[in-house]
């Protein structure tokens, strides 16, 4: 006895595509949550105010974050075209925070965080304005993260030493929200 193809396929596709909204309904639906980074340092002189900075998102969805400008690094070639006269070009350089990250729970009160964050900022002088004709040094801080965290509480993700004095610190915390 031979089984119709007909039947065949229509018993695939049942199994491979649930009814139409029946996935969604079963879902429980996802909290939305804040993630606070704060950036300082730490010893060293002057000491620097905390920064705190805020991505609000949802659990099991990525988070993205950019705040801050974008620096000209000027670049010169030696020689144009017709090989006499110098040239100078620009190439553009994020400077602050970039944060990609992403919760998902995994269990009672506690999260697990992934991704990434860079911290970057000028070394000399305004952040557009080179001195003494060089370029800015762009300081670059970043910190690949897969961490569980406890609902309302701060963890000290990384720390490390400042070319100023002190160290320089990044905490993490999450908070779900009603």
């Amino acid at each position: 006895m031979s089984i119709p193809p007909a039947l065949v396929l229509s018993v695939v596709l049942a199994a491979a595509a649930p009814a139409a909204g029946g996935e969604v309904a079963n879902q429980a639906p996802q909290a939305n949550v804040s993630i606070t980074l704060s950036v300082g340092r730490a010893g060293g002189t002057p000491s620097q105010a905390e920064k705190v900075f805020k991505l609000l998102g949802q659990e099991g969805s990525p988070t993205r974050m950019l705040m801050g400008w974008r620096t000209p690094i000027p670049t010169r070639s030696s020689e144009d075209q017709g090989g006499d006269a110098e040239t100078t070009s620009y190439v553009y350089q994020n400077v602050g925070i970039t944060a990609d990250l992403e919760t998902k729970a995994v269990g009672g009160d506690r999260l697990l965080v992934t991704g990434q964050v860079e911290i970057s900022g000028a070394r000399e002088g305004a952040a557009t304005t080179p001195v003494g004709g060089k370029p800015p040094a762009i300081a670059t801080f970043q910190q690949e993260l897969r961490v569980v965290l406890k609902v309302g509480e701060k963890l000290r993700v990384a720390e490390g030493p400042d070319p100023d004095g002190g160290t320089l610190y990044l905490d993490l915390r999450v908070d779900r929200l009603k």
